[in-house]
């Protein structure tokens, strides 16, 4: 009798009452008209990785399987003979690699789950901006950060800056504009610009976290805009720190230059 392998679609010859493959046991057993046939002990055997898999997939399976490995390691010589087939295993090189290789990128994706089950939680969120708020107050960290992110050039540009920079350096002279210049109380702020020329700090307000304008208390707009961002906030950290920044940190640093009588200006770019 023909029939087609259930894997590969090879036509086989099956024969009643003779040894035939099919997905139990080892893949060899006596066909009969219901069993599963396959072309070859390979093709057998990818139908039974299937199924183990469709096991394992359950939850029901993952419960059985981790009491039978708990049980079977409470015994003492199985730990022991355990340990010294990975003793032997580890000696290769290679293994070795391939070993240490597994186990990193089981680390990082159990990390990573974690991570991403603990800031789908509102309140880590605001622990950890509290936690950030209260480093960043204190002006050797400040110090420390600003340095590290000059040296590494990780601070954040636009393309509007790049812009704003370009027109300055062929106003003053290339050289004679800073970039990221430490300013105020314990240097809690860097300027976008600044010009040793003239002594001037320049701040490009480009990202619409600043709002577009300077915040008016009395403006209803403005107060419209603010509940709303507000709202968001209560499930976002972005809203949260445009609301900061907006209301507070911009203020703050208007007041403290105007205070000090520096030389200060802010560019709200058009495109928000």
């Amino acid at each position: 009798m023909k029939c087609v392998c259930e894997i590969c679609a090879k036509e086989i010859e099956w024969v009643p009452g003779q040894l035939n493959w099919t997905s139990t046991g080892t893949g060899m057993g006596k066909g009969t008209r219901s069993s599963k046939k396959f072309c070859s002990w390979k093709c057998g055997n990818k139908r039974q990785s299937v199924a183990l898999r469709a096991a394992m997939a359950k939850p029901e399976y993952k419960i059985t399987l981790s009491k039978a490995v708990c049980k079977a390691l409470s015994n003492p010589e199985v730990r022991k003979r355990k340990s010294e087939v990975m003793h032997v295993l580890l000696a290769n090189p290679e293994y070795r690699k391939q070993h240490n290789k597994r186990a990193a990128n089981q680390c990082k994706k159990r990390k990573s789950e974690k991570m991403l089950l603990l800031w789908t939680d509102p309140g880590y969120r605001n622990r950890r901006a509290r936690a950030h708020c209260a480093a960043m107050a204190k002006p050797e960290v400040r110090a420390k950060q600003h340095a590290t992110m000059k040296r590494n050039g990780s601070y954040g540009k636009s393309k509007v800056e790049d812009r704003y920079f370009l027109k300055l350096e062929e106003q003053y002279g290339k050289g004679n504009v800073e970039r990221q210049k430490p300013y105020g109380p314990g240097n809690k702020w860097a300027a976008d610009f600044y010009i040793p020329l003239i002594d001037k700090f320049i701040e490009v307000q480009g990202n619409w976290t600043h709002g577009g304008e300077p915040f008016d208390a009395n403006n209803s707009l403005h107060q419209e805009i603010l509940q709303k961002w507000k709202k968001k906030a209560e499930s976002s950290l972005y809203y949260q720190i445009a609301v900061q920044v907006w209301t507070v940190t911009d203020p703050e640093k208007r007041k403290w230059a105007k205070d000090n009588n520096l030389d200060w200006e802010e560019i709200f770019s058009k495109r928000q």
